[in-house]
C-alpha cells in the first residue's frame, strides 16, 4: 500500500502528492485524502482496533514524477436541459452533456495554482512512455 502526502493543492481539483515512480505509483493510480482522529474501540473487549479516518475526497494520479505526482478529482458526467422549451430547434440541438470534477473542499488560501508554460524550446527534457 502507497502512503503519501498532500505537497501542494493547485486548485479545488488538483493536488500534488509525495509519492511517485520510486513509490510505484502509475497514472490511473487513486488515492483516498484522509485525516485521522480518534481511536476506535471495541466495545466488548476495549481493544484498540485502529483510528477513525475521515475522507476527505479521492483523486486519481493523470502525471507521475520520480518522487511527486499530479493527481485530480474524478469526473462525472452531467446532462443539461438547454431550457429552449419544445419545438424544431430545440430537438435538433438537444441535450446537452459535460464532463466536471468533484471539488474537494480545501482551505482557498493554500491553493497555489501553477503557471504553465506548453512552448516546446530547444533542451527541453523528453522520457519514453511506457505502454
Amino acid at each position: 500500500m502507497i502512503i503519501g502526502k498532500v505537497a501542494r493543492i493547485v486548485s479545488e481539483n488538483e493536488v500534488v502528492l509525495t509519492v511517485g515512480r520510486t513509490d510505484l505509483v502509475t497514472e490511473g493510480t487513486e488515492f483516498v485524502i484522509f485525516s485521522v482522529g480518534d481511536p476506535i474501540v471495541d466495545p466488548d473487549s476495549g481493544e484498540i482496533l485502529g483510528r477513525l479516518e475521515t475522507v476527505k475526497g479521492r483523486v486519481v494520479v493523470t502525471h507521475v514524477m520520480e518522487r511527486a505526482s499530479v493527481a485530480k478529482t474524478k469526473t462525472y458526467t452531467e446532462t443539461l436541459s438547454l431550457g429552449l422549451g419544445s419545438g424544431h430547434f430545440a430537438d435538433f440541438l438537444g441535450p446537452k452533456t459535460v464532463t466536471k470534477r468533484i471539488a474537494l473542499q480545501v482551505k482557498k488560501e493554500q491553493i497555489q495554482p501553477v503557471s504553465v508554460d506548453l512552448t516546446v524550446v530547444i533542451g527541453d527534457t523528453v522520457r519514453e512512455v511506457p505502454r
